[in-house]
């Protein structure tokens, strides 16, 4: 997306004129929200506000597989996402987030899936773009309808609406396999293009007010004034504006090595080169440390092994990439093992 179309949504400066990058807004979190069935029931009569986080978008990047108490955990934590039936829509069954002037609602756990997966696609894609693959084909299936060529397809009457999604989103054209690689690939960026201006607009149509703008605010306790998004209160704006902002920036995007999913990471280090990183998910499930464990097991077990069949150290170090004395270390063990069974 280009700082044009940015500006023409209202996002006009994400850095201050010295590059500090400004604050993200906040969203309302209903006071109520509780689990009824397959949906989300919610009131705003009270709640609070907590400013938006990439750590928070990271997790709504996971919740596409999680449980109905993973989702209603993160809604209590962070918001929801104000479904709303729309009366401009084609089907009455579509509904929309952001949803005006609602004091209480009700909405899919589907939908959270549904949101969910579908910027986990759109960051998988990305991912694949900046390294010149156009994607895996799981990934696009979820925006792209790979049945549909406008090049073959299209009627002159065709109505976008056809592909319309439950929850207001559109499906667009799939990239034809017919495409040579480049082409392929510039085909890709524009789809990708679409995608993300689709995020930021579509579920702007019914609204009586704005969603996304500039605040300013005094500071008293620092004695300054404080430029800020402003949201509205609304997460799905919030998601929206990180999602993009993850998408043009691309440096933080990483595929976990555990999961193969791609995922925003959030710590200011990054993985050193060849090294396995992982998603918060992975870390909390104990997968990361379970690979590492098995990655350990089998580089000693092969250090064992070349050591017995007459390599030397140094020469087992260079091979498994490892220092000299981790080898040394690892035969040392193997010896006291193979003497206390003898003995036995």
């Amino acid at each position: 997306m280009t700082s044009a179309q940015l500006r023409q949504l209202g996002y006009t400066e994400f850095r201050s004129p010295r590059g500090r990058p400004i604050p993200s807004g906040s969203v309302l979190v209903p006071e109520n929200i509780y689990l009824v069935g397959d949906s989300l029931r919610w009131g705003t009569q009270e709640g609070r506000r907590v400013e938006f986080s990439p750590e928070a978008f990271d997790t709504f990047l996971q919740l596409w597989s999680a449980k109905a108490e993973k989702i209603l955990e993160f809604a209590q934590k962070w918001g929801v996402l104000v479904m709303q039936r729309s009366a401009s829509d084609a089907s009455p069954n579509v509904m929309r987030p952001c949803g005006d002037n609602l004091e209480a609602g009700e909405e899919p756990l589907d939908a959270w899936r549904y949101f969910s997966r579908r910027a986990s696609a759109v960051l998988g894609i990305a991912d694949s773009l900046r390294n010149d693959r156009v994607g895996d084909a799981e990934d696009w299936s979820v925006i792209a309808d790979p049945h549909f060529d406008p090049q073959v397809d299209e009627p002159p009457d065709f109505n976008p609406t056809v592909l319309w999604q439950p929850y207001g989103m559109t499906k667009g054209p799939a990239i034809p396999t017919n495409f040579p690689h480049d082409d392929a690939i510039a085909a890709a960026r524009e789809l990708l293009l679409d995608e993300l201006w689709s995020w930021m607009t579509f579920w702007r149509s019914d609204r009586s007010v704005g969603v996304s703008d500039l605040r300013l605010t005094w500071e008293p306790e620092r004695c300054r004034w404080r430029v800020m998004i402003d949201f509205n209160d609304y997460l799905f704006a919030a998601i929206a504006l990180q999602l993009v902002l993850v998408v043009a920036e691309a440096d933080n995007l990483y595929t976990c090595s555990g999961c193969g999913r791609p995922y925003v990471r959030t710590t200011k280090r990054r993985p050193k080169a060849g090294w396995a990183n992982y998603c918060a998910n992975c870390f909390v499930d104990g997968s990361a440390e379970r690979k590492a464990a098995k990655k350990y097991r089998k580089r000693r077990s092969e250090a064992q092994r070349l050591k017995a069949a007459g390599m030397s150290v140094a020469a087992i170090a260079t091979t498994l990439s490892v220092p000299a004395a981790r080898v040394e270390n690892w035969i040392k063990q193997e010896d006291h093992v193979q003497t206390k069974t003898r003995k036995q």
